[in-house]
């Protein structure tokens, strides 16, 4: 059996080698829907804590290298026969919606699911917990079937966390069929005794409990068997390590957590809502994933990363894939896009948003249906994009636009294509001295971000070099230039405005040539108008690195400012401040319409408003 699941990386105390050895003797396939173990290659960047994400690593078909951290036989009979027996002996409740059957149980010593405020809530509590004091003699298994028979007789409610995680299953269904995507049909229950429903069966329980998966897992998928659909797997309270108090009738754990920027964002444990959410979009992607693949056999980059990307169509407000930015790109340049089994396949969530943008909404039902046909990633991705050109042009372009991750003006940049850019990690730039050089590696569909330290002949080399392609920018455009070597002079040419230069490698898609040319950028301030007290305003330099100085003209001619471009190369940065005014207290512009003007590029006009 091969199991996709959806993990959190693993606190800081734990080494990331271990965890993920820990989680591949644990998993079958775990293709992570809201939490993903360590990754196969460590990056720069510390792990993650306490996060969520979504993962797939393999122990029936383990990442090479990692074969020896897998137990002989791997852990698929197991989990299903540890399975299966619970599903024998722990009756529970269901809920019923259209498409989907959520099994769950109230017994707090199996998975009481977590009791929101709201008084139905209340009311059912005291039932259950009326009802398990009369039952205390009976044996566990028999006092559960007892508690459940005797609130459905009282035609008693169910918790608003199942109804809840019942809304956000049928608002994944209900988007992914309008695609005219394939979908799951019905599936049997692998946690609880409960008798078939002719819908997708979805359990609610600890997963520590009723699998041999321990950690922060938002959920699991199980592919396929015996001719029904995929079933799923949920966690009931977002704790992990979880166990019952009888004296306070609470459940005690470790919350799962999502951690930006060293913060943390999203506590599941108390914004179960987005938990939810968030997993049932993803979780319910990989039964749909499964439609098309049921074998998993050549399992690819892009289980997660697409399912991942499912979650900002679905669920914008939770950005859980921040926690994985770092182990993508641009910020680990050494993991190529296409390998498997690591943090970046969620990070990497940010090139199907990409290809959303670009290429529409329903693109990624052509790419499961060519990944049906040969289940190969590359060829899929260039069959999408309709030709192999059609298909470098999309890559050089995304390339290009990850140049402003980070930046404050990059929602303002017309190469944006999310509106959460500008809380992206800021890229990593390769940096080769003015006398010396630097050895820069270029796997397979990744590229590097390089500039000079200053004036001089600073050399890379390119390790890997297969008729690459650089990028410099020039004063109005991204300059590309074939190379002929893989040992390149990265110092500014003289009269030249280059700050930063790209690299790609195409071997990925066999000896084609990845562009990376980007015409046409104009100078667009972020915000136009602008209110005074929002400043400072930003503005996209027009060939993302020139070295000229903004300046600004009321509309009497009289130039109040004069802004160098900032550190990054790429933004210029104006506190709306005039330089003429003497008296500090009473520099700020008064409302009004402003030119800007850099070098002898056409004026731009900014609007100031009270």
């Amino acid at each position: 059996m091969t199991t996709v699941a959806r993990q959190a990386p693993p606190p800081p105390s734990r080494p990331f080698l271990r965890a993920l050895r820990f989680a591949l003797s644990c998993a079958p396939l775990i293709l992570a829907g809201a939490a993903a173990p360590a990754p196969a290659t460590t990056p720069a960047l510390p792990p993650l804590r306490g996060c969520a994400t979504h993962r797939l690593i393999a122990d029936l078909f383990p990442p090479a290298g990692f074969r020896d951290a897998v137990p002989p036989g791997g852990q698929a009979a197991s989990v299903s026969a540890l399975a299966r027996a619970q599903a024998a002996t722990r009756p529970g409740r269901t809920y019923l919606t259209p498409h989907f059957a959520l099994h769950y149980t109230l017994a707090p010593t199996v998975n009481r699911p977590l009791w929101s405020s709201q008084p139905e809530d209340a009311t059912l509590k005291a039932r259950v917990d009326s009802l398990l004091a009369t039952l205390t003699a009976h044996p566990e298994a028999q006092r559960d079937s007892l508690l459940h028979a005797r609130l459905d007789a009282l035609g008693a409610g169910h918790p608003r966390y199942v109804v809840q995680a019942g809304a956000y299953f049928e608002l994944a269904w209900r988007y992914y069929d309008s695609l005219g995507m394939r979908m799951p049909d019905s599936s049997p229950s692998r946690t609880y005794k409960v008798p078939p429903s002719g819908r997708v069966a979805v359990d609610i329980a600890d997963i520590g409990t009723v699998t041999s998966y321990n950690g922060p897992y938002y959920g699991l998928a199980f592919p396929p068997e015996n001719g029904q659909a995929s079933s799923l797997l949920i966690e009931n309270d977002f704790l992990y390590n979880a166990a019952y108090n009888a004296g306070t009738g609470r459940s005690t754990g470790t919350p799962i957590r999502s951690l930006h920027e060293g913060r943390t964002y999203r506590d599941y444990s108390s914004e179960w809502e987005a938990g939810l959410k968030v997993t049932a979009v993803h979780e319910f992607y990989h039964a749909v994933q499964y439609q098309y693949t049921p074998s998993l056999a050549g399992y690819h980059a892009w289980y997660e990363l697409s399912a991942t990307g499912m979650e900002e169509r679905l669920a914008p407000e939770v950005n859980d894939y921040f926690q994985y930015l770092p182990y993508a790109l641009p910020r680990n340049h050494n993991t190529p896009l296409t390998t498997f089994g690591t943090l970046a396949n969620y990070g990497n969530a940010i090139f199907h948003i990409y290809l959303t943008q670009k290429l529409g909404e329903d693109f990624d039902v052509t790419m499961w249906e060519h990944l049906a046909e040969t289940n190969i990633l590359t060829q899929a991705w260039v069959k999408t994009a309709g030709s192999q050109e059609a298909w470098d042009d999309l890559f050089g372009d995304y390339a290009a636009a990850l140049s402003l991750a980070g930046t404050p003006g990059a929602t303002g940049s017309p190469l944006a294509f999310s509106p959460d850019m500008a809380q992206w990690p800021v890229p990593f730039f390769d940096v080769v001295p003015p006398s010396g050089s630097a050895q820069l590696d270029l796997p397979a569909t990744t590229f590097r971000l390089v500039r000079p330290s200053g004036a001089g002949a600073g050399l890379a080399t390119l390790v890997g070099f297969t008729d690459s392609r650089r990028v410099d920018s020039a004063a109005t455009c991204y300059q590309l230039t074939t190379l002929n070597s893989a040992a390149v002079n990265i110092a500014d040419a003289a009269g030249a405005t280059r700050s930063t230069a790209v690299f790609a490698h195409p071997g990925f898609t066999g000896n084609r040539n990845v562009l990376l040319s980007k015409p046409g950028l104009t100078a667009t301030p972020a915000r136009n108008p602008i209110i005074r007290n929002q400043g400072p305003m930003f503005l996209l330099a027009p060939s993302g690195g020139t070295q000229d100085s903004l300046r600004v003209v009321a509309e009497s001619g009289r130039r109040v400012a004069t802004v160098p471009v900032d550190t990054s190369g790429m933004f210029w940065s104006w506190d709306l401040k005039d330089a003429q005014v003497p008296d500090a207290n009473a520099r700020t512009v008064p409302a009004g319409l402003y030119w800007l003007r850099a070098g002898n590029r056409p004026p731009a006009p900014l609007l100031v408003l009270p």
